[in-house]
């Protein structure tokens, strides 16, 4: 009998064993399965973050300590702890005393190496998208450029990024079967369609309860913690919240329960870890593209191809660089340089020094060096009163017949910048160029049939508005400040020969050009009233970044400029008498005076002026007339510059549009 009752116990025994078994089969099929939807809710949270730019950027100067942490963490402390977990859980109730005797298992051998292989693939994913291209090759993408980290590294690089994450998923899956494999004794067929006793059933119901409410709060805190917290907050909890947790699941391995909170706690680990990485490569790629130039580096390879790129995104990096290059004044004037030696085929190019992007060089370089007095008197001026000699739109450079200008003595002229005679500023160089041509060309005087074409100008330009004007946001970067001499600075009135302190005024003789101080003066005000009305009642102006703190002082700081332009105005209409233009200066005609000089440019038809033409065109990135306009008026006038903050989101709005 009581051998009976033995057997009857025995068997009592090895069905709850067996019930047991395949419950954790059950359970650790569905912990793949909810593994993989983790590790993909990851991914997309990351990428709807990085969308919104919500994603949190880890302090740069701390980042190669946070890596060497990170891996530290995960090969020396999770890695051991979850080898000690499948140790625990096998069927052997003899754990192995040290590292010789647990390394005897060749399933502990397996499982180690999963595990070393998978940090190995993580390390070497995101070393490898941090990688980039030389900067001497002129053909690479110019991903140096981009800052947009986390979308970058998924629109440049999908190709790797896809590989990689299957690598990481077949690694993964691996072992979690090797896990399944050699941890479980898988019940029989029979034993599969035996019921299951209730008792097993509601541990199985009071263990999976906690395990879910406790994996569901720690993936919303991560998520509020990675929009409300700090950098290096984030980056510290992401590493350090797992330890705890993984140290609770081997208390609850021991007790070898159907559905343990390791599994999901290890899901919650895989799905931290992959976060963390994210964080990390955006954070070391930031550093890397974050770096300063260093000016003995050969950079104009790469940012001349980004210029005549094709792709507008790789087009408005590289402008975006090369603004962020010309605020380093050594630095700009060492690009330039490079660009003045460098020659690109198919662009006019047929040496040292010449060619398209020789003439660019040289306008950066007079925008930075001693000789930008010159920029202020791009105009030619003409005596007053004078009659305009006609104009011939087919004519040559070489064929060239400016108005005459009164000269005076040679013993009379400085050699400071700032009284340099207009017309010797606009003697063309040696080699003609195509800045030399911008320069004569908005000179000339007006075809015929001006006026249609002047009104016609007017009207598309004020129709465009002040959308057209994301042309000139390459100037718009920086601090938030404004420039608070309006008159020498940026090509005022007190440069201007015959109009600055101690020259004689129209009445009494003295030279002036139309188009070096009226035109500009009115361009700049519309350029002002445009990116005001564009800032201030923009549909997504909270969305960037352009909150009720940030606008009112933008608008006040563009609305100082703005009366500024109209006291320059009001002086120099008292200044200058009604004789010596065809028109009163007021607000009203500068515009259509404006025009007449911009139609008259683009009317001038030769091979300077297509050159002229690419030139503008490579600095707008389009042919359009008004935004030549802009660019040839605005250029050095936009006084006000952003934050780089403001700026940056600035671009993607105007992209977006």
């Amino acid at each position: 009998m009581s051998s009976a009752q033995s057997t009857t116990s025995t068997a009592v025994q090895s069905y709850d064993a067996s019930c047991k078994a395949l419950l954790t089969k059950k359970t650790i099929r569905m912990h793949v399965l909810l593994a993989i939807l983790s590790v993909l809710s990851t991914l997309i949270t990351t990428v709807a973050l990085s969308f919104l730019r919500l994603r949190p950027a880890l302090w740069p100067l701390l980042s190669i300590w946070v890596w060497a942490y990170g891996l530290s963490v995960y090969a020396v402390v999770v890695v051991p702890l979850l080898v000690a977990r499948k140790t625990l859980l096998t069927t052997t109730h003899h754990p192995p005393s040290n590292l010789r005797a647990l390394l005897a298992s060749p399933s502990n051998r397996v499982q180690l190496l999963t595990y070393t292989l998978s940090a190995l693939l993580f390390s070497l994913l995101f070393l490898r998208l941090t990688r980039l291209p030389r900067l001497s090759d002129p053909d690479s993408k110019l991903f140096l450029y981009s800052k947009q980290t986390g979308l970058a590294i998924l629109n440049e690089r999908p190709v790797l990024f896809v590989v990689c994450m299957a690598g990481f998923a077949l690694v993964y899956g691996t072992m979690q079967v090797l896990t399944c494999r050699t941890t479980v004794s898988w019940p029989t067929q029979a034993e599969q369609l035996l019921p299951i006793p209730s008792s097993i059933l509601q541990d199985l119901h009071h263990t999976l309860q906690p395990g879910l409410r406790l994996s569901i709060s720690t993936i919303l805190l991560l998520l509020m913690l990675s929009v409300l917290l700090r950098p290096l907050g984030i980056s510290l909890l992401l590493l350090l919240l797992p330890l705890p947790l993984l140290s609770r699941s081997a208390d609850y391995a021991l007790r070898h329960t159907p559905l343990t909170l390791s599994f999901l706690l290890k899901l919650q680990l895989a799905a931290s870890l992959l976060t963390l990485l994210w964080e990390l490569s955006n954070t070391f790629f930031s550093v890397y593209t974050s770096r300063p130039l260093r000016p003995r580096q050969p950079l104009h390879a790469s940012l001349l191809s980004g210029l005549r790129s094709q792709n507008t995104y790789f087009k408005a990096q590289a402008w975006m660089e090369l603004s962020r290059l010309a605020k380093q004044e050594e630095t700009a004037k060492k690009v330039f340089a490079d660009m003045a030696d460098y020659s690109l085929p198919g662009t006019g190019g047929q040496g040292r020094g010449k060619g398209l992007w020789a003439a660019l060089a040289r306008e950066g370089l007079l925008l930075l060096g001693e000789d930008y007095s010159l920029l202020k008197r791009r105009g030619k001026p003409v005596a007053v009163p004078g009659k305009p000699k006609s104009f011939s739109p087919k004519s040559n450079s070489d064929s060239l017949q400016l108005p005459s200008a009164p000269q005076q003595p040679p013993k009379q002229l400085s050699q400071h910048p700032a009284h340099l005679p207009s017309a010797q500023a606009l003697q063309p160089a040696p080699p003609p160029s195509a800045a030399s041509a911008l320069l004569a060309s908005l000179a000339r005087p007006p075809p015929a049939l001006v006026d249609q074409a002047t009104n016609a100008i007017l009207s598309q330009a004020r129709s465009v508005g002040g959308e057209k004007l994301r042309a000139v946001d390459e100037r718009l970067e920086g601090g938030c400040k404004l420039l608070t001499e309006v008159g020498g600075a940026v090509g005022g009135v007190l440069g201007v020969e015959g109009l600055g302190a101690g020259k004689g005024s129209g009445k009494e003789g003295g030279t002036w050009g139309v188009d070096d101080v009226l035109p500009r003066r009115e361009m700049d005000m519309w350029v002002v009233e445009s990116l005001t009305s564009l800032i201030s009642h923009s549909p997504t102006a909270d969305k960037y970044g352009l909150s009720t703190r940030t606008t009112p002082s933008l608008l006040e700081a563009l609305t100082s400029y703005e009366s500024e332009l109209q006291v320059l105005l009001q002086e120099l209409d008292q200044r200058l008498p009604p004789p010596s233009l065809p028109e009163p200066l007021t607000i009203l005609t500068a515009p259509k005076q404006a025009a007449q000089a911009v139609w008259q440019w683009v009317g001038y038809d030769s091979a300077e002026r297509r050159g002229i033409e690419l030139v503008v065109e490579s600095l707008t990135g389009t042919g359009e007339g008004v935004r030549r306009t802009l660019r040839t008026y605005g250029e050095e006038m936009a006084g006000f510059v952003f934050t780089p903050k403001v700026g940056g989101r600035l671009r993607v709005h105007a992209a977006a549009l």
